[in-house]
């Protein structure tokens, strides 16, 4: 909770940009002071899992993107932003973020290629785009209604797409077209959830939509 410079005892409040980033560790242990994980701060680390201590509130872009030896994330109970691309390309299988959390930045949790179950917060406030693209989820034919794409109240995507490597371009498999209705219940349309769709003529929003 403390560290030691020149005989004199600082309390860790925060953990900092970079501050472990592409580094050999696997495990750590974060105090209960700590309430700000700053960007990169375990980018492409060996972390293995992490439990993220209630008194944090706040992830940075990058903090965990790129562990991709992370399977298990426990989150604090008080956390209320995620940044963009947290944990990007971690090897996450499940993921339930707390009530507490109103804030996901874009592909926050994208490229994780085994996260096929994630249960989001009823009170999200602003969801950026495609949080869950390249995971099992997203690429799961199963989980897509009508060509769209719903996480609980949130409609994430109208078409599912991929990067062609060949020509280095997006590539649709499959998108919505014609009269779209979206789904009654519906509470969240998220950012760039109808990009890319040239053949939609109409969009019908129902009323429980923010």
């Amino acid at each position: 909770e403390t560290v030691v410079h020149e005989s004199v005892s600082y309390r860790v409040t925060s953990i900092g940009e970079d501050a472990f980033a592409y580094s050999d560790l696997i495990s750590i242990v974060i105090p209960d002071t700590v309430t700000y994980i700053d960007g990169g701060a375990f980018e492409a680390s060996h972390l293995t899992s992490v439990v993220i201590p209630d008194s944090v509130t706040y992830i940075g872009a990058y903090a965990f993107s790129m562990c991709t030896n992370l399977t298990s994330v426990t989150f604090s109970k008080n956390l209320q932003i995620i940044e963009d691309s947290a944990f990007y390309g971690s090897d996450l299988t499940s993921i339930t973020v707390p009530d507490s959390v109103y804030s996901l930045g874009d592909m926050v949790f994208a490229d994780c290629a085994d996260l096929s179950k994630i249960k989001l917060p009823a009170g999200l406030d602003y969801i950026g785009e495609d949080i869950l693209f390249g995971t099992a989820y997203y690429n799961n034919k199963a989980n897509w209604e009508n060509n769209a794409l719903y996480v609980d109240n949130y409609l994430i995507s109208t078409g599912h797409y991929y990067l062609d490597d060949e020509i280095f371009d997006y590539v649709y498999d499959w998108r919505v077209s014609g009269d779209f209705k979206i789904k009654e219940g519906t509470k969240r349309i998220v950012e760039y959830a109808f990009w890319g769709n040239e053949e939609i003529t109409s969009v019908t929003i129902p009323s429980s939509v923010d």
